[in-house]
């Protein structure tokens, strides 16, 4: 799904350091949820836990053929219900100047947009984010 993603845009979404899911979400702080259907998955959205009860929200991809039928509005309201109930007091992310639907996303769902230098110390930005946005959960 990620790869058929990618190739909508001309410039990469992804680096040579950008990791699987599978690889990454059964570390200490990570989690991972994933929409499917028929057996094949459609969505996914994912959190990393920082310090001062900060997450950062990762890895939110929907196959095109689902955008628009509510599944990035509900593995968004997992995400925000998880990182609520765990005492979450922000959530941020990074992301590229060409996912402006995204951002329209995003913004639709409370997050405002912050620069590089509001992050926490430990947000691990990917390299090729250019635009931040953090929301307040309370």
């Amino acid at each position: 799904m990620m790869q058929a993603i990618a190739l909508e845009f001309e410039k990469p979404i992804f680096t040579a350091h950008s990791k699987k899911i599978a690889d990454v979400f059964q570390l200490p702080g990570h989690k991972f949820w994933v929409a499917t259907a028929d057996n094949k998955v459609i969505g996914t959205i994912g959190l990393v836990t920082l310090s001062n009860d900060n997450m950062v929200l990762k890895s939110m991809f929907v196959d095109k053929a689902f955008r628009g039928r509510s599944v990035s509005s509900l593995l968004m309201q997992a995400l925000i219900d998880w990182a609520t109930e765990h005492g979450c007091k922000h959530v941020y992310l990074g992301t590229m100047q060409q996912f402006t639907a995204a951002q329209r996303f995003y913004e639709k769902n409370g997050f405002t947009k912050c620069n590089r230098e509001d992050l926490p110390s430990d947000f691990v930005a990917n390299t090729l984010d250019t635009i931040f946005y953090r929301k307040g959960l309370s």
